[in-house]
């Protein structure tokens, strides 16, 4: 499988709408703390700095040269993105898998180390998604992974049967000397996304999980903007969506 550099951040959050459930019920740990997952998928847009200032090898925004495309803006409305297989490692800096199959799928089912299983559908609006809380094996663990995954005829969608063949999908306009034109861009971008941070879970403790993606920076370079219609900046704005989610742990 081809591996890729693992994304680092930590910062602050909020949470997201839509559901999910597993093909099978996963192992569970003995003994724990008792977590819940809130997801969010935040157009907050700000001043394009980047999110994980710990990956500058991997951030496009902070190395790129800024585009000379005459965009003033682009302004989000709505979208879907699809996540599933949550979990916390206990070692971290391992390359992420950037070849999902079907037999990864499989296994995560079984593997202990995933408490959360989707698939999660998550609206573009800011609303949050609370995922039921489960038993997570106390320790300290300095990264949360999750896979960014195209949805399948077989996914439990929500109804949501537009994303199918797609992991993510946001319409917006893009603003030229105060003229706007609408856009959609769609995607099947599948892996392992990896966020760094300061995860200590502690015995008798209950508390929440807070996964952040802030995309409002997915179209961003530096302070000027990338033109998502233009098929050559898709490994641009892909680095971008990998390079700002944050996630933090709230007892």
């Amino acid at each position: 499988m081809k591996k890729a550099t693992v994304v680092a951040a930590v910062i602050a959050i909020t949470g997201l709408v839509a559901g999910g459930c597993s093909k099978s019920t996963p192992l569970q740990p003995v003994g724990g703390a008792t977590l819940g997952l809130r997801i969010v998928v935040s157009t907050t847009q700000d001043d394009g700095s980047i999110t994980n200032t710990n990956d500058i090898k991997n951030h496009t925004q902070g190395m790129s040269i800024l585009p000379d495309n005459g965009i003033d803006s682009v302004t989000l409305n709505s979208g879907l993105v699809m996540v599933r297989s949550f979990k916390f490692v206990t070692t971290g800096g391992t390359p992420v898998d950037t070849n999902i199959t079907a037999a990864d799928e499989t296994r995560d089912i079984q593997d202990p180390a995933v408490r959360f299983q989707g698939p999660y559908v998550l609206p573009t609006t800011g609303a949050a998604l609370d995922v039921a809380p489960t038993s997570i094996e106390v320790g300290f663990y300095p990264e949360l992974r999750f896979v960014i995954q195209k949805a399948s005829a077989q996914d439990n969608l929500g109804g949501h049967q537009e994303l199918i063949g797609s992991s993510l999908m946001i319409s917006g306009v893009i603003w030229r000397g105060g003229q706007g034109a609408s856009f959609s861009y769609v995607t099947d971008y599948t892996s392992e996304i990896a966020v760094g941070g300061v995860f200590n879970v502690g015995s008798n403790v209950n508390g929440t999980l807070t996964l952040t993606f802030n995309a409002g920076r997915w179209f961003r370079a530096g302070r000027s903007w990338v033109d998502p219609t233009n098929p050559a900046n898709n490994l641009q704005i892909t680095q971008n969506i990998r390079n700002n989610v944050s996630a933090k742990l709230v007892s």
